[in-house]
């Protein structure tokens, strides 16, 4: 997606919140290398007592105390500064795109029956997680996304247990701009399934080449995909790297949308400043409301309000 051009006036609002938390940042990490220091010193000592004394014992008790004390004190404080940044600065870039319809649970997501009722998925998830739940309205268009884990298992010659990635991004799902009753899928074809070609023809030879369209309704199926949608679909599918798969269902759109990064999370190795993580997490959230523009799904059609 195109990069979002922040007016100053907006990092100028963003400037304090994120230098006070860059300033806690920096305890924290100070914190962390006098612990490490600490930590590094009892083992040292440890070690040369052990040495002097010939005493091994020593060396392993050093060794256990040192660990200990590293993990008992470092990154104290460094969750909650976490949670901070999501409460103080994505919370206020969910308000300045959606005002006061716009909601952000850091902690809530789609749930997996959400995930596997867009059927777009032949296999449940034996392993789900799902965070950064960001919902509200963008004019007429009720809209909601979060950030999506699914993982299934097999097991290999030896037993072993390997897990897969099923899906990994962001489900979104919007009011779609027109009243049905059906289910129509549209998904990647694949080029090594002979049998991707779903069960619907349509008349764009563009779309068929990327997609394929399943319905249990074809005659809904057209009337969901008119020629300008289907247009839409694919230059939205373009911009976000040619990955996305589509479900109408429940008079919604709801689109799978693979990313191999996680958003919305923060380091405390990493500075923060005005031109920092915030601005991708910012840029995100743009890209995600921008798809009720990219759609059209504000043009209501006939009895849809």
């Amino acid at each position: 997606m195109e990069n979002l051009r922040v007016e100053p006036e907006l990092q100028a609002l963003f400037a304090p919140v994120l230098a006070s938390l860059e300033a806690e940042r920096r305890l924290i990490v100070n914190r962390n290398y006098n612990i490490i220091f600490i930590s590094m010193a009892i083992i040292l000592l440890g070690a040369l007592f052990a040495f002097d004394l010939e005493e091994p014992g020593i060396l392993i008790g050093s060794l256990i105390l040192g660990v200990i004390c590293y993990l008992v004190f470092a990154n104290k404080g460094a969750s909650a500064w976490r949670d901070k940044y999501k409460k103080q600065v994505i919370e206020a870039i969910v308000k300045s795109f959606f005002g006061e319809t716009g909601q952000y649970e850091p902690h809530s997501g789609h749930s997996e029956a959400e995930l596997m009722d867009t059927k777009l998925f032949d296999r449940s998830p034996d392993r789900y997680h799902a965070e950064d739940l960001i919902k509200g309205k963008v004019d007429k268009t009720l809209i909601c996304f979060s950030e999506v884990h699914a993982e299934y298992k097999t097991t290999g010659s030896k037993g072993k247990t390997n897990w897969h990635t099923l899906f990994k991004g962001f489900l979104f799902t919007a009011d779609f701009n027109k009243h049905f009753n059906g289910r129509t899928i549209i998904k990647q074809k694949s080029f090594w399934n002979f049998l991707s070609q779903g069960n619907i023809e349509l008349e764009n030879p563009a779309f068929r080449e990327e997609f394929a369209v399943y319905a249990n309704d074809p005659i809904e199926a057209r009337y969901i995909l008119s020629p300008a949608l289907m247009e839409k679909m694919l230059q939205l599918n373009k911009n976000w790297g040619e990955s996305l798969a589509f479900s109408f269902i429940h008079s919604q759109v709801k689109i799978a949308i693979p990313m191999h990064v996680d958003f919305f999370e923060i380091s405390i190795w990493s500075k923060l400043d005005i031109q920092g993580k915030w601005l991708k997490d910012w840029q995100i959230i743009a890209d995600l409301v921008s798809v009720v523009h990219d759609l059209d799904l504000n043009t209501r059609i006939w009895t849809k309000e």
